[in-house]
């Protein structure tokens, strides 16, 4: 008996359903793991930690581009980054240029937490590596460059 092919559109259902449950799932995983001390942050919290972090170099973010990234309100956001900066996490920062504008940025605790973070995830995903064949991590690499290539030509036809 033969084994029907999959369907191209079942393989990518297949695909971006798994990486979405693995992109939920490995934050939770390493706090979990213990060598990580989590500060008592939700992974929300965390979520905006990182997305403050990949801001940083520009002149930090404002809490309406905070709350676009995380896909909630300027409400929410507004209570989250007051939560973190309770916690010692953020400062919020007056731009020099416009006094009402107030940037969120990183303090040293919230940096340690970060880099403590990122290098547990490092530590994670090379674990979780060692237990995919090399063949299909050249594989996955491979359709990365092309989703890479694609979205980037995507960007630029729009």
């Amino acid at each position: 008996m033969e084994i029907p092919k999959k369907k191209n559109t079942e393989i990518f259902e297949t695909l971006f359903d798994g990486l979405e449950g693995i992109r939920r799932s490995v934050p939770q995983a390493i706090i979990q793991s213990g060598p990580l001390d989590p500060g008592n942050l939700t992974l929300k919290q965390l979520d905006c930690v990182k997305i403050v972090d990949e801001w940083e170099e520009e002149s930090g973010l404002t809490l309406k581009e905070l709350a676009y990234q995380l896909k909630i309100t300027p409400a929410s956001a507004s209570s989250m980054v007051d939560k973190l900066v309770r916690q010692g996490m953020f400062q919020r920062v007056q731009n020099p240029e416009d006094r009402r504008q107030v940037h969120i940025k990183l303090t040293k605790e919230g940096r340690r937490h970060i880099d403590s973070f990122i290098s547990s995830l490092d530590q994670y995903i090379d674990t979780l590596c060692e237990q995919i064949p090399a063949e299909l991590l050249e594989a996955a690499d491979q359709f990365g460059q092309f989703i890479e290539a694609y979205n980037k030509n995507h960007s630029n036809n729009q």
